[in-house]
């Protein structure tokens, strides 16, 4: 019996070492996707090359959530911030050439919502709860994950849309103005802003030439834009002094703009992370041509409202023809961020005790790895050349490893950091580009022969009258070519 025992044992053993083990997937390839869209390919490579190691490391509850098709396929996105009464709302009057549905004006706190105002064929309005879930914005995160908003937020937030020409091409988001009981509003007003301004593709400033004493709301809100954890945003920051028509000469428009600067400078130069120049600001208004044109001030001054004008607006122009590639470059930040995170937590998993007695989960085996948070950042860049600058702040990190289960935390997958390397490398990026290139070059080629629709500045104007608004001449449309004349026989 006992001889029959061990064979029966011998052979349950050898039917499971001889059973056929699952092969290692094949890495994706560029070249399996080169058929696509360049926006379809970031798409497919970020769910196959990234997405995997972010689920596997928990990327979504460290740093937010993870990315949707909306992320990819939305229109470029402007966000409007300023405190009350300095010409927000004023100004998308002025680019979308009409009014948007629940649009108010005063010179009173108007606006007590966040407004999305995107293009439809018809003029309505939706809730925060239905914009947050539509897949074809940027806006689920703010509904559901770790990250999410509550009720309070989203019922001051809504979609607001109109059949317009500009808004075919970029999304615009007008948000309440800051006062001094925007922290009153039952929602966190600056974590509002600062997660907007993380999904726009540009953030505008608006300061008004009467309120020139910037708030300590208001400071707040440029500062948290600027951090380290926040830098990127720093590109995308337009500062724009509005109602610049109202100045009768130009030593007080002097005046006014150095008192800007100065104030910008208390904020801005306590930054470490700021920009080394001063950000230039735009001195303008948005009045129309012709009352403008009624204003009562020196010429030279009327030229640059108009030159600064034009300027701002040529920008907002060029997001739907760079949208693909800041996608691009945000993938390959995210990349990176998603490679440090796991090579963090596979790093603080092999410094734990055994989990067999539980004290990895114990508050004081948190709070020593929390201590020594910047040693292990130190010692991962120095193994694996990474810049410092690239890790996450010490202190948000600490927080969320505070109220993290350490069981979670599971060993370093290599084969998804040869996924994301691959991913991150300069053959990818380089046919990406191309890719990118050569789209580009296709829509420049069917504009002039003018087979592609007006993308120019601004909504429900004439191609003239929009090239006109921008300084950009227009594209001539080609005339038909002549029909040759057949010789009789």
């Amino acid at each position: 019996a006992r001889t029959r025992r061990r064979r029966v044992c011998f052979a349950m053993f050898g039917r499971w070492f001889a059973r056929k083990r699952p092969q290692p997937a094949a890495l994706p390839d560029v070249e399996a996707v080169a058929h696509l869209k360049p926006i379809d390919q970031l798409e497919r490579l970020y769910n196959t090359n990234l997405l995997p190691l972010e689920r596997q490391v928990h990327y979504d509850y460290f740093h937010g959530p993870s990315l949707t098709r909306g992320d990819f396929t939305s229109k470029p996105i402007v966000l409007l911030v300023g405190e009350y009464s300095t010409g927000k709302t004023t100004f998308l009057r002025y680019v979308l050439g009409e009014e948007y549905p629940n649009m108010h004006i005063g010179p009173e706190p108007t606006t007590d919502k966040f407004t999305v105002v995107f293009h439809a064929d018809t003029k309505t309005t939706y809730s925060g709860n239905v914009m947050s879930l539509d897949q074809d914005f940027r806006f689920c995160s703010l509904s559901w994950g770790p990250h999410a908003f509550d009720a309070a937020f989203l019922s001051n937030f809504e979609g607001s849309c109109l059949p317009n020409d500009l808004l075919k091409k970029v999304t615009f988001i007008d948000t309440p103005g800051i006062t001094s009981a925007s922290g009153e509003r039952g929602y966190d007003y600056g974590e509002a802003i600062l997660r907007l301004a993380n999904l726009a593709d540009m953030v505008i400033l608006f300061f008004d030439k009467d309120k020139l004493d910037i708030s300590v709301q208001y400071q707040e809100i440029i500062s948290s834009l600027m951090t380290q954890r926040q830098r990127q945003n720093c590109a995308k920051i337009r500062l724009v002094l509005n109602k610049a028509d109202t100045l009768i000469d130009n030593s007080e428009l002097l005046k006014v703009n150095g008192a800007l600067m100065l104030s910008l400078g208390k904020v801005i130069g306590t930054i470490s992370t700021a920009p080394a120049e001063m950000m230039k600001v735009c001195v303008t208004s948005f009045l129309k041509d012709e009352e403008l044109a009624r204003v009562d001030i020196p010429e030279d001054q009327r030229r640059l409202i108009v030159k600064s004008r034009d300027s701002l607006m040529s920008d907002i122009c060029k997001l739907p023809h760079t949208a693909t590639e800041r996608k691009l470059s945000e993938l390959i930040d995210r990349a990176r961020s998603v490679k440090i995170h796991a090579l963090i937590s596979s790093h603080i998993r092999s410094k734990l005790p055994c989990s067999l007695c539980g004290h990895h989960r114990s508050r004081t085996t948190k709070k020593k790895v929390v201590s020594e948070l910047q040693n292990i950042f130190e010692e991962i860049s120095a193994n694996h050349h990474l810049s410092l600058e690239s890790f996450p702040s010490v202190e948000l990190m600490g927080e969320k490893l505070m109220n993290f289960d350490f069981d979670q935390f599971c060993p370093l997958d290599k084969q998804k950091i040869e996924m994301v390397d691959k991913l991150v490398s300069r053959d990818t990026v380089k046919r990406l580009k191309d890719c990118i290139t050569a789209e580009r070059s296709a829509a420049a080629a069917l504009a002039r022969m003018g087979s592609a629709p007006d993308n120019d500045f601004p909504g429900g104007s004439s191609s003239t009258e929009a090239c006109t608004s921008t300084g950009r001449p227009p594209v001539p449309t080609p005339a038909p070519p002549a029909r040759k004349r057949q010789r009789r026989k």
